[in-house]
């Protein structure tokens, strides 16, 4: 990999370790060029020429790169790349700054092949359009790869990519994303044909006009398909036009609840929010349905553990019930039950019975508070024997 003019359009590149090529704050320079600081070229710049693309395969090993400055907002398709069309995976650009006129990104100004496993966690600025965190534009796919950088641009902005008019899977936003219309939190606007499927967003979404959404900005026929977002996530004065997706609370996004819809991975307990990370935990449901015996209070309850978890099943807190927990017809006989996958229970609630020995000939009941007179026969099994 050069840091000069020179090309390697068709070359394929390994990553052994991470690189940094510009020590200090770069990601939060705004623009100020530290002493010393290298300027980056684009890896396949072919200036301001639409096509002419990196072919070949980029593999970051999963390994970062570190540092990479650029500041030209004369300047269109910046990014790690400046065009791929080849295949871009498993590497990180950290701590970055990239500032250019359209189809800014840190990743590729434009992508044409595969970007997979691999994330943003740089600056983006863009003076005009087309700004994301994978892609300014994309018209080929985008997987499992995901954004932690603030984006910032005029239109068609996302915290994938700005403009999609190909496929999106997987993937996320959890940063800023601002500007004046087609903004969206991970993708400001789309095409024909593009296809967003498990994706969510709950970074800050800001838009100064029209076309606003948490998930896509605008979207002209997009097959947009379990995706989600923050339902706090307009910033103030923001208003959303755009409705692509499904809003959650953030206790949604905490509790694993998004995590299991989406496939994703998520520790509870530990991690915030969902992760591609797979050394995080598998998330699994467990369905629990009140029935009839409930009366009023008859109820579904779906909640959200780590596979190989423990539930201590919930025992009645009126003392004169116990619940009754069945796995389809088999009832449980213990207090705790493991999840080794999605389960749905049963709960029935029972009167706890009360059976007096025959040669006892006088019962006493003491109770929280006074009682009037009631019909034992509602409540003890043999009262007819008691006289």
């Amino acid at each position: 990999m050069s840091n000069d003019n020179t090309t390697y359009s068709s070359a394929n590149a390994v990553l052994t370790q991470d690189i940094v090529v510009n020590e200090g704050d770069v990601s939060g320079c705004d623009g100020n060029k530290a002493e010393g600081w290298k300027d980056w070229t684009p890896i396949g710049n072919f200036g301001d020429a639409y096509f002419g693309t990196f072919v070949g395969t980029f593999d970051g090993q999963n390994h970062t790169i570190s540092g990479l400055y650029f500041n030209d907002s004369k300047k269109r398709y910046v990014g790690l790349v400046s065009h791929n069309t080849g295949t871009i995976q498993n590497v990180g650009v950290v701590n970055s700054y990239f500032k250019g006129d359209l189809h800014v990104s840190g990743m590729c100004g434009y992508n044409g092949g595969t970007i997979k496993n691999s994330y943003n966690a740089g600056t983006i600025s863009c003076t005009d359009e087309y700004a994301g965190g994978m892609c300014g534009d994309n018209y080929g796919t985008i997987e499992n790869s995901y954004n932690t950088g603030t984006i910032s641009g005029k239109r068609l902005v996302g915290g994938v990519c700005g403009y999609n008019g190909g496929t999106i899977e997987n993937s996320y936003n959890t940063e800023t994303i601002s500007g004046e219309n087609w903004i969206g939190g991970v993708c400001g606007s789309a095409g024909d044909d593009a296809k967003t499927t498990n994706c969510y967003n709950i970074g800050t979404v800001f838009g100064t006009d029209s076309r606003v959404g948490g998930v896509y900005g605008y979207n002209n026929n997009d097959t947009v398909a379990n995706c989600y977002y923050l339902d706090t996530c307009a910033a103030e004065g923001t208003t959303f036009d755009n409705t692509d997706g499904t809003s959650k609370t953030a206790d949604q996004f905490t509790n694993g609840e998004v995590a299991y819809l989406l496939n994703f991975h998520q520790t509870i307990g530990e991690d915030e929010i969902p992760t591609l990370n797979e050394q995080a935990r598998a998330v699994v449901r467990l369905t629990l349905t009140y029935d009839e015996t409930f009366g009023d209070d008859a109820d579904t309850k779906e909640l959200y553990y780590n596979a190989a978890d423990e539930v201590m099943l919930e025992k009645s807190t009126d003392k004169a019930y116990t619940y009754r927990y069945f796995d389809g017809e088999t009832e449980l006989t213990e207090d705790i039950y493991l999840m080794t996958g999605d389960a749905v229970l049963t709960v029935k609630k029972e009167a706890v019975k009360i059976t007096v020995p025959a040669d006892v000939d006088k019962l006493e009941l003491t109770y929280k508070k006074a009682m009037t007179e009631v019909d034992l026969n509602s409540y003890v099994e043999n009262a007819a024997d008691l006289g």
